[in-house]
């Protein structure tokens, strides 16, 4: 996707009030702003304030561009398709040449125990770890598609190295990134006229990799973490997002592949 040859674009962002989800709308606001595109943004999160500021952020960067902010959670199963209809709504496909789909919103889910020990875990708290980061995304994927058929299409799920590498007491969030991909590898092979894209981060200064450090149960993981921190070894979002706009510019990736911001 050359940026200079797309002339009106939208841009669907999932966790978007901060940490990487945030710095990619400001990175994308940046690229679209030098390269003259007519930009929406639709933007998703469960937090109102946050999503504003997502929102003046954007505009500082891309005053013609037209931001539109939807508080959600995604994990809802009940008001799932009643809240991707109300946002896909925000803009008309008639106003799209070319749109992307960042599919960013997760959770790391009970890194407190090993596997065996999950032994008075709740059912229901399974379910809605996986119908967050995983049955959300891909209804999503799948009316994200639907709505803008007519445009040339990017998806962009946000990885992990833990999609592909396993790691002591994150059985859940293991899990859960590893199915993603795999999916996104399957809708690569299943619509090859769209471009997927499976990217891993890195290691993010984040509320995330805090929680990491701070609850998982495997004290010589949670001791790598905190090294990582205490040696400037883990990257700003802002970093790793600028990184993931010059992929897409380059647009030199295979469809469906996994790469990992140390790759490229």
């Amino acid at each position: 996707m050359a940026f200079a040859e797309v002339s009106k674009t939208c841009c669907v962002i999932t966790g978007a009030s901060r940490g990487f989800g945030r710095a990619t709308a400001f990175a994308l606001a940046h690229a679209f702003a030098e390269s003259g595109c007519n930009s929406h943004f639709i933007l998703l999160s469960r937090d109102e304030k946050k999503l504003q500021e997502t929102r003046n952020g954007i505009m500082e960067l891309d005053s013609y561009a037209k931001v539109h902010t939807v508080v959600a959670d995604l994990g809802e199963m009940k008001t799932l398709e009643e809240t991707v209809n109300n946002a896909l709504r925000k803009v008309e496909p008639n106003q799209v040449s070319h749109a992307i789909l960042l599919n960013n919103a997760g959770s790391i889910g009970d890194i407190s125990n090993r596997i065996k020990d999950m032994t008075n875990i709740r059912a229901e708290s399974l379910q809605d770890y996986f119908n967050l980061n995983i049955s959300s995304p891909m209804f999503l994927i799948s009316k994200f598609l639907k709505r803008f058929e007519g445009s040339s299409c990017t998806v962009i799920n946000v990885s992990s190295l833990m999609a592909v590498e396993s790691f002591s007491h994150f059985s859940l969030y293991c899990t859960g990134k590893a199915a993603r991909d795999m999916m996104c590898q399957v809708l690569a092979k299943e619509e090859p006229d769209v471009r997927v894209l499976n990217y891993a981060p890195g290691p993010l200064s984040t509320d995330m990799y805090d929680e990491i450090c701070n609850t998982c149960g495997s004290q010589e993981l949670a001791a790598a973490f905190r090294k990582g921190q205490d040696e400037n070894k883990i990257l700003s979002s802002s970093e790793s997002a600028r990184k993931l706009v010059s992929l897409l510019k380059e647009d030199t990736f295979a469809s469906g592949s996994h790469v990992d911001y140390y790759d490229c």
